[in-house]
């Protein structure tokens, strides 16, 4: 019998993973994208329990991926931050609303508070924000137990151009209270000493943003969980919708511009359920030609859902030439690869979100969109590496 070989690590794992970063992301998007349809048409009772719980169970597979990913940038040295416009109520709000679920089937109530002074349009990166809010909760709920778990987000200092916000996550257990606290821990000596992996790849990420991350725990009772990030201000207020209210979306024309067919047939669905009726073509030629026969019959498209990562000419160039043409420039343009990285009408995902969550009450009609910006990300990243 011949002996095992025992070969010199290469290092290929965390290589392989880092380059299979976009793909696993988008697949599973997609995956979570599809469901997400589905559940919007008629189904018994039975049926949406069942996708429900694949949902969830895929929802928890993204977020484990993204936290071994986001793992292996760090440890590689190639973790990065992608500041972006973007407002912190209606960031947190839907995190939040995603949270709340999970907390009350561990019999805990998920509640936040944004004090007054908080500014809310800032320049920063909301998905790595909403990671480690995630993670905190997701770690504040691991215990079992009953309770409440609150967010807590305030102004720690402000200047001209920049202000740091302390967040703080704080577990209340239902009983008696504590009687001693225990002093503040550094958050990776706790966590590496409790195992406590969520903890630790939280805390690698406010340090990487800049950050401190600290715990306070009072026995058995209460826990805190504290971390400060400085983030830029923007110079006006970010948009907080389309300037269309719920009820007039419908019927309304939508241009749906991309190359992928998965992304185009989730976007199309998606804005046709909410009573809009979208036109789905594959390239940045035609869509300018579908706008310019559509403003030649008198019926203009209003608004443009456009992939910047497209072959040939991508969503930057066709959105140029939709401004300098008089005939189509009043087309509100959605950009969803790097939303919030374009001035003016251009500031993609941050605004299609709000416009979603109050226009819809939509947790769920924005979530549906992040999955899609996040495949969207993924295109574009992917074919920047080609």
């Amino acid at each position: 019998m011949s002996e095992p070989t025992h070969l010199p690590p290469t290092g290929l794992t965390p290589r392989l993973l880092l380059e299979m970063d976009e793909e696993l992301r988008a697949s599973l998007n997609g995956m979570i994208g599809m469901i997400e349809l589905v559940l919007d048409t008629r189904l018994t009772v039975q049926q949406q329990e069942d996708l429900k719980l694949g949902r969830s169970s895929a929802d928890d597979l993204l977020s484990a991926i993204n936290n071994l990913l986001s793992a292996a940038k760090i440890e590689a040295g190639l973790f990065e931050l992608d500041p972006i416009p973007f407002s912190l109520r209606d960031s947190l709000g839907y995190t939040m609303g995603v949270l709340a679920l999970r907390a009350r089937e561990r019999n805990f109530k998920l509640v936040s508070h944004i004090l007054e002074q908080a500014p809310d349009a800032l320049i920063g990166d909301p998905v790595v924000l909403r990671q480690i809010i995630g993670n905190l909760v997701e770690h504040a709920l691991r215990r079992p137990g009953s309770g409440v778990v609150m967010l807590r987000v305030e102004k720690a200092w402000d200047a001209a151009q920049t202000v740091e916000l302390e967040f703080s996550i704080t577990r209340h257990d239902a009983g008696p209270p504590s009687l001693r606290a225990q002093e503040a821990l550094p958050a990776d000596e706790r966590a590496e000493s409790a195992h406590e992996p969520l903890l630790t790849i939280a805390a690698r990420l406010v340090e990487a943003a800049g950050g401190r991350l600290r715990v306070k725990s009072a026995r058995g009772r209460e826990e805190a969980v504290l971390f400060s990030i400085e983030f830029g201000r923007q110079p006006r207020p970010v948009e907080s919708a389309v300037p269309v209210e719920g009820a007039a979306v419908r019927n309304l024309p939508v241009l749906v511009v991309d190359d992928q067919p998965m992304h185009r047939y989730l976007l199309q669905k998606t804005v046709a359920r909410w009573g809009m009726r979208p036109v789905a073509v594959e390239s940045g030629a035609t869509a300018l030609a579908t706008l310019e026969r559509a403003a030649r019959a008198g019926t203009p498209i209003p608004l443009v859902l456009l992939s910047a990562a497209m072959p040939d000419m991508d969503g930057f160039e066709v959105a140029a030439r939709i401004r300098r043409d008089p005939s189509l420039s009043a087309a509100r343009i959605v950009l969803l690869a790097l939303a919030g990285r374009l001035t003016g009408r251009e500031t993609g995902l941050e605004i299609l979100r709000a416009w979603l969550e109050t226009s819809f009450a939509g947790g769920r009609h924005a979530r549906r969109v992040d999955k899609i910006a996040e495949m969207e990300r993924a295109s574009f990243r992917a074919r920047g590496r080609a």
